[in-house]
């Protein structure tokens, strides 16, 4: 079992436990398991089951989803941040989803790559005709619809079969709440608010785990700005609506805030939706979250540059 390429779960788990000072005798008296097999483990020399893998990070006092923190960012480089590590930690911590993880980004500027990643998932998909090929190849198609056109609409041909295969999901999981983020600007609004509701409300559970907290708040905030691309204000205000109902937590008052900011410039009050989107930032940064400022100031330059460039904002994986 591996995490990436940089560092397998022994490897990371012999560094958490000498960072900690605990020995591979202190293991063995804690689980029972020898030193000699321990060892083995750390060097991925051999495999251990779930359940002693449990009793090993028990005895170095940490807990399993701690340990997935930390084994998703191993290796990562660091100068990746906001928007980029997040499509790092998306193409690791999500193998389902790498279909759909040609491109980062979607634009004229890029448009060469996007057919060329459409053309390739046709392909697959030509070859292999599941379900999964089927909707990446649905995706580029519409992400190439999409970029070369001059206003973001919707497409009903590519989002038609996600649409039926959400509606009958009884309980939305992770890949769920992903493909519906994938196909969200594709959908007509009437389809689009229907399952935006049932998505938020279906995904709810998943918040008991921390590492996906955020989904139905990611999910909001990736349709506002899907509406805000189509010039459907009327929508966009009743996505921020249902945003201002979500629990706060970390810095999601202020992203509300600064996306209610976005709203009003995309409606004309430039001066005012900026103000509020620069007040915004800078109580970011003195709650000292310097890099969600960073962020989200990177984002108002290109909603005020000259282009006025309208952002479909899709956070892949929950909290990071």
């Amino acid at each position: 079992m591996k995490w990436g390429k940089a560092m397998t779960t022994g490897a990371l788990y012999r560094q958490m436990r000498q960072s900690r000072g605990i020995t591979l005798q202190d293991i063995e008296l804690e689980t029972g398991l020898t030193a000699s097999f321990v060892s083995r483990f750390e060097r991925g020399r051999t495999d251990v089951s779930q359940t002693n893998f449990g009793k090993l990070l028990t005895a170095i006092n940490v807990a399993q989803a701690e340990f997935a923190f930390e084994a998703a960012r191993a290796g990562m480089p660091p100068a990746l941040t906001g928007d980029a590590a997040q499509l790092w930690l998306a193409k690791r911590e999500l193998p389902f989803l790498q279909p759909f993880l040609a491109q980062g980004t979607y634009g004229t500027a890029n448009l060469a790559e996007i057919r060329r990643a459409r053309d390739a998932a046709e392909a697959t998909f030509r070859a292999a005709p599941t379900r999964n090929h089927h909707f990446a190849y649905l995706f580029y198609r519409g992400m190439v619809a999409a970029s070369a056109a001059t206003t973001i609409t919707a497409d009903p041909d590519a989002a038609r079969p996600v649409i039926r295969y959400l509606q009958q999901v009884d309980s939305w999981g992770v890949y769920e709440v992903q493909l519906f983020q994938l196909f969200m600007v594709m959908m007509p609004t009437a389809d689009n608010l229907r399952l935006l509701t049932t998505g938020v409300k279906l995904s709810r559970r998943l918040k008991a785990n921390a590492r996906y907290r955020t989904l139905p708040f990611d999910l909001l905030v990736g349709d506002f700005t899907v509406f805000l691309a189509r010039r459907e204000f009327d929508a966009a205000a009743a996505v921020l609506g249902l945003l201002r109902k979500e629990p706060n937590f970390g810095g999601t008052a202020l992203v509300r805030r600064f996306l209610a900011g976005w709203l009003a410039i995309r409606q004309g009050d430039v001066a005012g939706g900026t103000a509020t989107c620069r007040a915004a930032i800078a109580l970011m940064a003195a709650i000292e979250l310097p890099q969600d400022a960073a962020m989200w100031q990177s984002r108002l330059d290109e909603i005020l540059g000259p282009n006025q460039r309208d952002m479909v904002l899709i956070n892949l994986g929950g909290s990071q």
